[in-house]
């Protein structure tokens, strides 16, 4: 990198560190024990350009290759083991990315995530922001996170007391920091028609009112995935609508650049093709995410993934399509 554009960098990232403190003194706190900040160059806050390279995923997308269970588990002291989707969208793939989880199977529980992206794909305020380091004001939600190169490793628990994992979770970032170096540049792919970002939740209730739908979206959690150059590009709602003269509710989860999850889910079971009014969706069937079991169903809309998941097993899976139905016509 050139002197003239490092001095550019250090200036956006010294700028918006000043606009932050500026903020954060009119604000109430919201983190507590916080990291120091990333020492290391942050990415440019230029829209991307073409690559003539392959695209090819952090750590080629596996897991393995980024950090074991075992030491993970020896880290924290807890007994990990690897959790995941019984799908596959290859949005991380997309982005260059790969991101990992992990989960206790004991309670009280342990959640951790690993999560690695070439940085030309991240917004610098987010990697030079409070949100990439330090810990949630409750202490149950932290993480610690470094620009090694061109690639930024963010590496997070969510337990009870999680703040006090931080110092053990120091060294886990080193090492995936160190072995960055040793692996061909991850580089993203064109995300033509990527939602960037996805739609918001107030969106989707005027388009579902628009398509002749009454339903009720609300937020469920803050997108914090605004990580990236093009916004957050996940989101989760909650909707609430009548269907065949019943409440339904159900959770909407928007991703940008994940429909491949559809295609992944079908692979799996020729029982999992659901058609509905000329689409088709595929039934993932009884999942078991960190907060409890749900019935998914997943729809895609061009390159970007609808997942609907109902916690209530006594609504009756034959609303689903109909719910799905017209969130995907309303994304459309």
């Amino acid at each position: 990198m050139t002197a003239p554009r490092w001095r550019a960098f250090v200036a956006v990232a010294a700028t918006i560190s000043t606009l932050t403190l500026l903020l954060a003194a009119c604000a109430p706190e919201t983190r507590g024990e916080s990291a120091p900040s990333p020492s290391h160059e942050p990415p440019s806050s230029s829209a991307p350009t073409a690559s003539p390279s392959e695209p090819r995923a952090a750590f080629d997308g596996d897991c393995e290759q980024v950090l074991s269970a075992e030491a993970l588990s020896n880290a924290l002291g807890r007994q990990l083991k690897v959790w995941s989707a019984t799908w596959d969208d290859g949005a991380d793939r997309g982005l260059g990315g790969v991101s990992c989880n992990w989960a206790s199977g004991d309670y009280p529980s342990v959640f951790a995530r690993v999560e690695v992206y070439p940085t030309e794909v991240l917004d610098v305020s987010f990697v030079t922001g409070a949100a990439a380091n330090g810990c949630e004001a409750d202490a149950s939600s932290c993480v610690v996170s470094d620009v090694f190169g061109d690639v930024w490793v963010g590496v997070h628990v969510q337990a009870n007391g999680a703040a006090g994992h931080v110092d053990a979770l120091r060294p886990v970032l080193a090492d995936i920091g160190a072995r960055v170096s040793t692996q061909p540049d991850p580089t993203p792919e064109l995300r033509a028609d990527w939602w960037g970002p996805v739609p918001t939740c107030a969106d989707l209730q005027t388009k579902l009112a628009a398509g002749g739908t009454t339903a009720t979206v609300v937020e469920e959690r803050p997108a914090t995935f605004d990580m990236y150059l093009d916004g957050p590009l996940r989101r989760t709602c909650t909707l609430t609508t009548t269907i065949d003269g019943a409440a339904y509710t159900a959770l909407v989860h928007l991703r940008a650049g994940a429909a491949s999850a559809v295609e992944s889910a079908l692979a799996t079971s020729a029982e999992a093709r659901v058609e509905y009014n000329g689409r088709v969706f595929a039934s993932a069937g009884e999942q078991y995410p960190i907060d409890g079991a749900v019935l998914v169903l997943l729809g895609a809309v061009g390159p970007n993934l609808v997942e609907l998941d109902r916690r209530d097993f006594e609504a009756g899976t034959n609303r689903d399509p109909k719910a799905l139905d017209a969130v995907v016509a309303a994304l459309g």
